[in-house]
């Protein structure tokens, strides 16, 4: 049972560890700007999806993306352009981390989508990330969505998954030991 214990409060650890790196946070969208021919009403995009339509913060903002692999964002999107968007972090001299989305992954109600981040600036800095923008893929179609939150996200290696299910197993077989034993 001690076993049992012991593997269930380390899985427990690494779980929290895991979720706790998605701490930082971009709730407000409201404060944000557009150049393009969308409409953003609160945190809704409506209208059409035009070349150079941009959100990004209005606001200061200081965010450590160090550790950091990538963007997950939640939205939920009721008319999807063709295109994806791209969704940019800043350091403090312009150099940026950028991860791509579907419009479309967002249909099905309220989702979380994660993106690696796919082009990073030589130089960036993870630690000091002070801006954001959201850049529309230009496609001309409707728009309908809901920004929800925005949060950097770390995307676990495999051996992450691996070790979790080790620890598992290891709960397991040290459960059906005891009740064998019993």
């Amino acid at each position: 049972m001690k076993t049992l214990n012991i593997a269930l409060v380390t899985l427990a650890l690494a779980a929290s560890a895991v979720s706790s790196s998605f701490a930082q946070v971009i709730t407000s969208f409201s404060d944000a700007e557009n150049g393009g021919t969308w409409t953003l009403t609160g945190a809704t995009i409506t209208g059409t999806e035009g070349a150079g339509d941009l959100l990004y913060n209005a606001a200061s903002l200081t965010l450590d993306a160090t550790g950091k692999t990538g963007i997950s964002i939640t939205a939920s999107v009721t008319t999807a352009p063709a295109n994806g968007f791209k969704f940019s972090l800043f350091d403090a001299t312009g150099k940026e981390a950028t991860a791509s989305f579907d419009w479309a992954s967002f249909t099905s109600g309220p989702q979380t989508v994660v993106a690696l981040f796919d082009t990073v600036t030589p130089g960036f800095a993870y630690g000091a990330v002070d801006g954001w923008n959201l850049i529309s893929g230009g496609s001309g179609s409707a728009i309908n969505a809901t920004l929800i939150s925005a949060s950097l996200a770390p995307v676990p290696e495999p051996s992450t998954y691996a070790a979790l299910s080790g620890i598992a197993v290891l709960g397991f077989v040290a459960y059906r030991r005891r009740r064998s034993a019993a």
